[in-house]
């Protein structure tokens, strides 16, 4: 009795000390993607920031072996685009390249997240950094031309409401989606989402696409959405506001 009991701590701490390893290595958010979220067969969707080398040495030697790693676990990247501008953010440096990227499964993100041809192609820049957003929150497919991103870490209301993406009334960015019409722009995304890699703390998305950079500006200019961002800014603990622009080049 005494054996057998002596053979299952082993066990239990050896499986203890590998995950702890795990959190050690990739961060407690992708060891529990992996392992012990009930939702990690579901489909997934990455964005992936990126900052650190000029566009040409970023598109070869960075975003087509990404590209291939995600293809690798039956995963896509969908769209690349290039910074605008940013237009607001505390917290929040320019990172001028952004990705999305689709995985059938959350587990297989995790797969490349944690190979040694992911690792390889992140040690091989100097400078390099990313951050990444994920979320089970799907977004509506085939973005325009134009996004308008904003990145929220939410926070309770003074009226004691939690803003977040389920539109609970107070939610500052209702005012935004009221004046979308005018802009001819229309909501791909509005979701929670959780940081995997990059040390962000943003736990919502809300993502507006428009076909030109004109058409996306003179919504930003109105005052009221003018006045939803001075909002927005007065509900959330940070909040990052940037427009991106589809690069044909890197799509």
């Amino acid at each position: 009795m005494g054996k057998s009991f002596g053979i299952l701590a082993a066990l239990v701490a050896t499986v203890v000390g590998l995950v702890a390893l795990g959190v050690m290595w990739v961060g407690p958010t992708l060891v529990n993607l992996a392992l012990f979220d009930n939702q990690r067969h579901q489909p997934y969707t990455l964005l992936s920031f990126t900052r650190g080398q000029p566009a040409e040495i970023y598109e070869v030697r960075y975003k087509q072996p990404m590209a291939g790693l995600i293809a690798s676990e039956g995963g896509e990247l969908l769209a690349g685009y290039r910074l605008s501008a940013l237009l607001e953010g505390t917290h929040f440096d320019e990172w001028p390249y952004l990705n999305q990227l689709h995985v059938a499964h959350a587990q297989d993100l995790v797969q490349v997240m944690t190979s040694a041809p992911y690792r390889l192609l992140h040690g091989s820049f100097s400078g390099l950094q990313s951050a990444q957003l994920g979320s089970y929150d799907l977004p509506q497919t085939d973005w325009r031309r134009v996004v308008v991103i904003w990145l929220l870490e939410t926070d309770q209301s003074s009226s004691g409401e939690v803003t977040n993406s389920k539109g609970i009334v107070g939610d500052p960015l209702d005012v935004v989606s009221a004046e979308l019409s005018r802009g001819e722009g229309r909501i791909v995304w509005n979701a929670s989402v959780t940081p995997l890699i990059g040390g962000m703390s943003w736990d919502r998305i809300y993502v507006v696409d428009f076909a030109s950079e004109a058409s996306a500006y003179a919504w930003l200019g109105y005052i009221e959405v003018g006045a939803a961002r001075s909002l927005a800014n007065a509900r959330v603990r940070n909040l990052a506001l940037a427009v991106y622009v589809r690069d044909p080049d890197l799509t």
